[in-house]
């Protein structure tokens, strides 16, 4: 019994023929990049939001020339001529376009400014705690063992802080001459290349007496990814003790400061959700098919695991940026973030708090581009995760 279409097989004797099998089926395969640009295209709200995201980029990078086109001043000069019959803020108008501060600068220049310490601390920021946090995070999820135990008590150690106390002490200790000299790291760091190189070797020697498979089942690849941590902070440690002057910090008052601390605080987060996706990818069937073939564990990380990590990876970062501006602001707000008088959201609102009754734009200028910032970034990460789950109906 044949089971084809019954206007195609009429006549034909049960076969298709020519003319039938040369025409094109109607379904045609989607790559996974075609599927994840038709669900977000639908998705008018991210779209706009990313349009936003790609215009504040623009007035970040040209807002110098911004400046000049638009007639605005410099923004950190002072113009006492620019103040109002009282010596306070003057209201948006006469050559200012959103007014001016207590100082007689420029709030426009200075908005566009405080876009580029935002961006840049936050992609900055972003870039550091994706490396350390994907790195840590898959090594920790797939050997498991000593190396998860050491790896999760760290990250464990590091969320134990209160995020807001530890980023105000290393601010307040690190604003004014920095801090961590070279030469001191540089200690700490052959301390902690000395550990994660001992780790592997540690291990399988205790696997070797067991008579599990030890050093006779480890690749050369395998031996150089499990190591290439210790490696890398053994050489770190080198240039830090052998290469930086012993008067340097590596900590320098401003923007480092503020760096610094957010990636501290927030590397850990990334880990543990790599780590979690890591120890539910590795017991997969395509898992342990590669394994059976002989796949060595460098093959399987950078083959099998980290290409299905990338969607993950790509949602968690667009919600990771706007809290990183929120962080950077908030420090700048409290003093101990980019130092004066460089131009920054939260020292801008901070500095307007005394005169908000009478200089409404100070503050409500910086609080707006913050606040649609922020908005773009998460609706964006929104529509991202969407776009990028196949089990959602949107």
């Amino acid at each position: 019994m044949s089971t084809g279409a019954a206007e195609l097989l009429q006549d034909t004797g049960g076969t298709i023929t020519d003319e039938v099998a040369q025409i094109p089926g109607e379904i045609a395969a989607r790559s996974p990049l075609q599927l994840f640009w038709r669900r977000l295209k639908r998705d008018k709200v991210a779209l706009t939001a990313l349009g936003f995201i790609i215009l504040l980029i623009f007035v970040a990078i040209f807002a110098p020339l911004i400046v000049k086109v638009f007639g605005a001043h410099p923004p950190n000069e002072q113009n006492s001529n620019a103040l109002d019959s009282f010596g306070s803020a003057a209201p948006p108008g006469h050559g200012y376009i959103m007014g001016t501060d207590a100082l007689g600068r420029d709030v426009f220049s200075r908005t566009l400014y405080g876009a580029r310490v935002s961006l840049e601390v936050a992609f900055i920021s972003t870039g550091l705690i994706l490396a350390i946090g994907v790195t840590l995070g898959m090594i920790s999820g797939y050997y498991r063992g000593a190396v998860d135990t050491v790896l999760a008590r760290s990250m464990d150690v590091v969320l134990a802080f209160p995020v807001l106390l530890l980023a105000l002490g290393l601010g307040a200790a690190c604003s004014l001459k920095g801090c961590l000299s070279a030469h001191s790291v540089g200690r700490d760091f052959f301390v902690a290349a000395a550990v994660l190189m001992l780790i592997p070797v540690i291990a399988a020697a205790i696997a070797q007496a067991r008579g599990r498979p030890g050093f006779n089942a480890i690749s050369a690849s395998d031996w150089a990814l499990r190591l290439a941590p210790g490696v890398v902070l053994l050489i770190a440690a080198l240039v830090f003790s052998f290469v930086v002057p012993s008067t340097a910090t590596l900590i320098q008052p401003g923007l480092p400061v503020v760096i610094f601390v957010i990636t501290l605080s927030s590397w850990p987060y990334m880990a543990r959700i790599i780590r979690g996706q890591v120890l539910s990818l590795r017991e997969k069937e395509f898992v342990e098919a590669a394994r059976s073939l002989g796949a060595s564990d460098s093959r399987i990380i950078f083959r099998h695991l980290l290409p299905n990590l990338v969607a993950p990876i790509i949602v968690y970062t667009t919600l990771l940026v706007p809290t990183v501006i929120l962080f950077e602001a908030a420090l700048s707000f409290l003093g101990v973030g980019v130092q004066p008088p460089t131009a920054s959201w939260g020292a801008m609102i901070a500095d307007a708090i005394s005169i908000f009754d009478t200089a409404w734009w100070y503050m409500t200028f910086p609080g707006l581009a913050l606040l649609l910032t922020v908005l773009a970034f998460n609706l964006v990460g929104d529509g991202l995760q969407d776009a990028l789950n196949p089990r959602t109906g949107r």
